[in-house]
């Protein structure tokens, strides 16, 4: 969904799974946030990690670039905890969409990334691409109190996220 935010749209789901060493896990695969932070900085110089002989994504053969950050989760040790709203908006507005390791919902039993787009200030919410199968966030565009989101789902591993760069990696 990321790559998609800033194209050319990556077709194979099986190349994007390969570079990022997709884990089988029953009834769904997945990854680790590592891998996924890897895989945005695949490029002709590197190796998918299931296919040695992928060399760079044919749709986008420099790759995307990527950051990651942990935010922290509080005290006075913790200085970006306090400016953690205001660098999620920062960088939606700024048109750089996060990955966000976040809980699937409040009872905490499950993780799932999701993609934050946007941000409202008129109703202080984030705008957030949901790829889980299941009602009530599968779908674009599900608006999540600020809040809601940012002290509750996404206290998963460190408030974990990732954003792309719009240029190329080197």
């Amino acid at each position: 969904m990321v790559f998609g935010l800033f194209g050319p749209t990556i077709k194979s789901q099986e190349q994007i799974a390969d570079v990022m060493n997709a884990k089988d896990w029953g009834a769904w695969r997945g990854a680790y946030a590592d891998d996924l932070l890897r895989t945005s900085r695949f490029s002709t110089t590197s190796r998918a990690v299931q296919n040695s002989a992928m060399l760079g994504f044919s749709e986008r053969a420099l790759g995307y670039g990527g950051v990651a950050n942990n935010w922290s989760e509080g005290g006075a040790a913790d200085p970006d905890y306090a400016t953690r709203y205001t660098d999620l908006k920062s960088l939606v507005v700024g048109g750089h969409p996060l990955l966000l390791l976040t809980w699937y919902d409040g009872s905490h039993n499950v993780g799932l990334f999701r993609v934050l787009t946007d941000y409202n200030d008129a109703t202080s919410e984030f705008l957030v691409h949901d790829p889980w199968y299941s009602v009530p966030y599968y779908r674009p565009n599900v608006r999540f109190k600020q809040s809601f989101l940012v002290d509750n789902l996404w206290t998963k591993y460190g408030r974990w996220g990732r954003t792309p760069r719009r240029g190329r990696s080197r």
